[in-house]
């Protein structure tokens, strides 16, 4: 009996090194595991808190460059208030020109009559003004007006991507006054903007509420194998993250891509954002 007890007490201690060392193997796998569950998920968390204000960043400088887009087409609707001969049309005019010279972002204006004849126009980049027609801007401005109204500049003369500010004036009676014009490039006040300097890789929308794209832009290079997602794609997945809160940033993940979205304050339109992980 002796060997046979000493054959069984063999087995059991090779089984409990077996135990032990799996055991011991588990906890080591665990101990790796947990930390790099935890720092996943505190990259994820970084990464969407980034992008998020990465949104709010671009929509407080759209809103601000838009707003001074905006006073500059006002002011040149004005000029139709102030037309003729005198000296208040001079000064005026001197004021916008100025104005837009010395912005980067504005590129210029053109001021129309209540006609639709082109009172007054100062534009920095090339223009095809066969394209601009101050009939239609005229005919939009009093058929439907409730504030600034930004579209795609193209149609009407410039480059991609530029964007026009239209407004119209009216007298204290309700008479037309005319319209004002203002031409604005977001491409390179963006890219100069300290968000736009915080990530090498990012793609930027300005869409209206209805889902209109007015820009689209890379804050850089980027990777050409980066795949972007479509807007309406990225607003489902924010809608159905946040459908209650249209004037918050949403961000998220998904894709392989952290998303946000914000809508710019005072205006019917909301930035989206696009980094890869």
């Amino acid at each position: 009996m002796g060997p046979l007890r000493r054959k069984g007490n063999g087995n059991r201690i090779v089984v409990l090194s077996v135990a032990l060392s799996t055991l011991l193997m588990l906890g080591v796998i665990a101990a790796l595991f947990v930390p790099t569950v935890l720092e996943h998920r505190r990259a994820v968390a970084l990464g969407t808190e980034r992008t998020g204000l990465a949104a709010a960043g671009y929509a407080e400088r759209v809103a601000s460059l838009l707003g001074r887009a905006d006073q500059l087409a006002i002011s040149a609707a004005r000029l139709g208030e102030v037309s003729g001969p005198g000296e208040g049309y001079a000064l005026l005019r001197e004021t916008l020109q100025r104005d837009a010279r010395w912005s980067g972002a504005l590129d210029g204006y053109v001021a129309v009559s209540p006609s639709g004849e082109i009172l007054d126009q100062f534009l920095k980049g090339r223009t095809d003004m066969r394209a601009f027609s101050g009939p239609a801007v005229v005919a939009r401005t009093r058929d439907h007006w409730s504030g600034p109204v930004v579209r795609i500049a193209r149609p009407i003369g410039r480059q991609a991507w530029f964007l026009a500010v239209e407004r119209g004036t009216w007298t204290e009676e309700g008479a037309f006054n005319g319209a004002g014009v203002a031409f604005l490039s977001l491409e390179s006040a963006l890219r100069e903007a300290v968000v736009g300097r915080l990530f090498d890789n990012a793609l930027i929308r300005l869409q209206t509420l209805e889902g209109a794209l007015l820009f689209e832009s890379r804050s850089g290079e980027g990777d050409a194998r980066d795949v972007w997602v479509s807007g309406p794609r990225q607003k489902a997945f924010l809608d159905l993250m946040a459908p209650d809160s249209p004037a918050a940033v949403v961000a998220g993940r998904q894709f392989g891509l952290f998303l946000a979205s914000q809508r710019v304050p005072g205006l019917p339109l909301i930035i989206s954002v696009q980094i890869p992980e």
